[in-house]
């Protein structure tokens, strides 16, 4: 197996660099395709029963080396008739001009079309069309379209060139040198809307980061509140963008009391709502619930009174940007456009980053009362931060700081630019933290590992000119983790204590009681050759079952128990992640339908309060016969038991008896929702928050742990499993 996250990294900036050459749209149909028979990156599709042949063809062209080529192919069986291609246009303009060069063969039959779809979203409820059908064009042929861009809101979502053959026709189609222009320029050689080209970095004064400050909260619960907002009336990040540099000049309070309700005001009129409830019901959960901004004493009583009778009158249930889907809150219309130039953006598009993803946590993080620090706080620090990132590389940076603030082992970013520019090169090793030191418990690769002099059992004290602690404390922000045992963990898993930008570093590494020094090789490329045991559960001394949880596949739970159903107890090792086994085992572990948790989901009915769920219980129905395991269960755990993980150790600490041994889990129960940042950087967080029956949080806190156990660097050296032991040990008794 490949390392896949340097190898993903090394992959994608690649192709961000290819991205950055010039007019990769390819409109002449000059560059060959990235795979076998394809023109990148035009896309093929089959709209007919005849057969036809697309190709790049070098003999008739227009300009250059090749031109497009669709011909009758009666040797062919189902091939394409249409080709198209869909690019940003993320420039502003009032025309839009589109042209290309075709050519038939044959007569005067319409040989096809060339087009250009343009709408504001990928439905196309608003579109407008540009493009000619190809007739009588027996030598090459300029046909053009003009179309008004002013009743359009941009980013238009949706622009696609269409290339048709008429299915009527045998005629052989040529297209060559197609061009889209705005106001006369080619859209390519415009600055994308995203761009950070030229922009003017300066810090911010007290009076525009209030005013910021303020945008952002009035702007987010605009986009959840206010009926016509929330419905998708208005494309809202543009809104946004026009407003940033007005609110930014306002000199008061007061001029930017007057701009927020002239802005509010545009939007419409909000019909009364007789259905709105004012006093929160007692059933709903408030604890996340924050207000207090709106009695701010720097906003005019006007502006107030307005925001208030908004939320008397608010949009309720599903809306256009969040509604639930499978019991879990998506954010379904907020896939980010195909920015140009998003791995860095400009300032507007830097705060959007900031507003959206603080708003999402304000109204739908059901931990926002947990995170260990007030969530304005964070806004008050991380905006000037996020107007003021100067490059890329402090942008992404500051980015992956914010999305970690939250404390939550699901709201992980994977970002390839970031890890290329810090942790290029890798060991062939991995690393634990035990006892606040990093300990080599395994290779990837073992011959590299004896290459390099080093052993498992290992303790890397110092890399180059720092300490494991230094590296630490550096790279903290840069990984996520509901709690710090996991932080670690995701540290060494995601190679920010190993790697680095160097290929060659001295380690000063403790064995046993030696400190040695080891020059050591990092590398770009590893195949990790990790031996990989594919049972998924083996009878251990003892009459004893053992069962590896990452491997146990639901249809295989039958056969598992039985075979296991005369052993003195069962250990279900949940220090790996599950594959949806959880129901299946519950019908062999209950007598009958069981609660082992409770869940609490976002109110979309009132953002920013919650709901107790309905209860969900497990177990065999009355219509179900399953037999029933009547032996010991323990469950073995540690940072590495996350999310299904934990909801899986939690369905089984149910029965009567259970002993769960080991450490601090992950801390991040509960579903995953999914939000798109600026440049399609997807971040995550829980949607839904789980307790015990009791009320017992589990988030940060991880499940309950009767008897904790954790690997030792002897243990280590020696090749035991601990915690193995101790479960053994527990079931011999």
């Amino acid at each position: 197996m490949i390392r896949t996250g340097l190898f993903f990294s090394i992959q994608l900036l690649v192709f961000t660099l290819f991205a950055q050459t010039p007019d990769t749209r390819n409109l002449g149909f000059e560059q060959p395709g990235l795979h076998f028979n394809t023109i990148h990156p035009w896309s093929k599709t089959y709209y007919t029963n005849q057969v036809y042949q697309i190709v790049r063809d070098s003999t008739v062209v227009h300009s250059g080396v090749f031109s497009l080529r669709i011909n009758y192919d009666s040797s062919r069986k189902g091939a394409a008739s249409v080709l198209y291609n869909s690019i940003p246009l993320d420039v502003i303009g009032k025309k839009l001009r589109f042209s290309a060069w075709v050519k038939q063969s044959g007569g005067y039959d319409t040989a096809g079309s060339v087009s250009c779809v343009i709408s504001e979203d990928l439905g196309e409820s608003r579109t407008l069309v540009a493009g000619n059908p190809v007739r009588d064009a027996r030598e090459w042929t300029l046909v053009s379209r003009e179309v008004n861009l002013e009743n359009l809101h941009l980013p238009i979502h949706h622009l696609r060139i269409n290339i048709n053959i008429n299915p009527r026709t045998r005629d052989t189609l040529w297209v060559d040198d197609i061009r889209i222009e705005v106001d006369g320029k080619d859209t390519y050689t415009m600055p994308s809307l995203c761009s950070a080209k030229g922009e003017l970095i300066q810090p911010l004064g007290k009076q525009q980061l209030e005013n910021l400050t303020t945008l952002c909260k009035v702007w987010g619960f605009l986009k959840y509140f206010h009926p016509q907002v929330a419905k998708g009336k208005f494309n809202w990040d543009m809104e946004l963008f026009r407003i940033i540099p007005v609110v930014k000049q306002a000199r008061d309070d007061e001029s930017l009391n007057h701009i927020l309700l002239r802005w509010i005001d545009s939007l419409g009129e909000v019909p009364v709502c007789n259905t709105c409830y004012t006093q929160i019901p007692e059933d709903h959960v408030t604890y996340n619930l924050d207000e207090r901004w709106l009695g701010n004493s720097r906003l005019s009583a006007d502006l107030r009174s307005r925001l208030q009778y908004i939320l008397n009158n608010r949009h309720m249930g599903d809306g256009h940007y969040a509604r639930f889907q499978y019991s879990t809150i998506q954010f379904i219309n907020e896939n980010e456009y195909n920015w140009r130039e998003a791995e860095y953006p400009n300032e507007k598009f830097r705060l959007l980053a900031l507003f959206r993803y603080w708003n999402t946590i304000q109204y739908f993080y059901p931990y926002k009362h947990i995170i260990g620090k007030d969530w304005n706080d964070v806004l008050q620090s991380f905006l000037p931060r996020f107007t003021e990132a100067k490059d890329l590389i402090t942008y992404r940076r500051l980015l992956s700081a914010f999305v970690n603030s939250v404390n939550d082992s699901h709201s992980g970013t994977w970002d390839p630019l970031l890890r290329e520019s810090l942790i290029p090169f890798l060991f062939p090793a991995k690393v634990t933290i035990i006892d606040n030191e990093a300990v080599i418990t395994s290779f990837t690769d073992d011959s590299l590992g004896r290459a390099n002099g080093l052993k498992v059992g290992d303790v890397i004290e110092q890399i180059g000119n720092r300490s494991v602690r230094q590296i630490i404390e550096e790279n903290l922000a840069l990984i996520n983790g509901s709690n710090y045992p996991v932080k670690l963990a995701f540290l060494c898993s995601n190679d920010y204590i190993t790697g680095g930008i160097d290929s060659v570093v001295q380690l000063s590494v403790r064995r046993n009681e030696e400190r040695i020094t080891i020059t050591a090789n990092r590398y770009r490329y590893i195949q990790d050759k990790t031996p990989r045991d594919t049972i998924a559960w083996k009878m251990l001394p003892g009459n004893i079952g053992y069962v590896h949880m990452g491997k146990l596949q639901p249809k295989q739970v039958g056969a598992m128990f039985k075979e296991l159903k005369e052993t003195r107890g069962i250990i279900f090792d949940l220090r790996h992640y599950p594959n949806r086994t959880v129901t299946d085992l519950c019908k062999y572990l209950y007598p009958g339908p069981t609660q082992f948790a409770k869940t609490l989901q976002a109110n979309l009915d009132y953002p920013g309060t919650y709901r107790w769920s309905s209860v969900t219980f497990y177990g065999p129905t009355k219509k179900e016969s399953f037999p029933h395991y009547n032996g010991r269960i323990v469950v073995l755990v540690n940072a590495n038991t996350q999310s299904q993980a934990e909801w899986t150790t939690m369905a089984i600490q149910a029965i009567p008896g259970v002993i769960t041994i080991g450490s601090q889990t992950s801390g991040a129960d509960g579903n995953v929702s999914q939000l798109y940042l600026t440049g399609n950087y997807k971040v995550m967080m829980t949607g839904l928050a789980v307790f015990y029956p009791d009320g017992t949080p589990t988030q940060q806190t991880g499940v309950r742990i009767d008897v904790k156990v954790q690997p030792t660097v002897k243990g280590i050296r020696e090749g035991r499993d601990e915690l193995l032991e101790k479960a053994t040990e527990i079931l011999n008794k």
